[in-house]
């Protein structure tokens, strides 16, 4: 899956780079692909808001049970995500939706 990421981007500038030379997280970063994502949990439909450079496989680790905030909650399902040019634009959205506290600011958020 992180080879056909890397071959369907425009690596022009750094072609002679390995792909195999980062890190799943950090290929996103290299990229410009990060994400900020809401879960929705089908067990009690609580949220969950996280930020991740690779949204497939953290959504998977979420639903077997591999991140300890979210294990006993599954199974998960994406309600929102947004891409970011970088971490640091992604971590922001994401501290800003979690200091609301709120179920209801992300129901409405969702909409948006």
């Amino acid at each position: 899956m992180l080879s056909s990421v890397v071959e369907r981007a425009d690596l022009s500038a750094a072609s002679r780079v390995s792909a195999s030379a980062f890190a799943v997280g950090e290929i996103g970063d290299f990229l410009g692909m990060y994400f900020i994502y809401i879960l929705k949990s089908l067990k009690d439909y609580g949220y969950y808001v996280g930020s991740t450079a690779n949204l497939e496989e953290r959504l998977k680790r979420h639903n077997q049970g591999r991140s300890a905030a979210t294990k006993s909650r599954r199974p998960w399902e994406l309600v929102y995500s947004k891409r970011f040019k970088s971490k640091n634009e992604a971590i922001k959205l994401e501290y800003y939706i979690k200091k609301q506290k709120s179920s209801k600011f992300i129901k409405e958020f969702i909409k948006k």
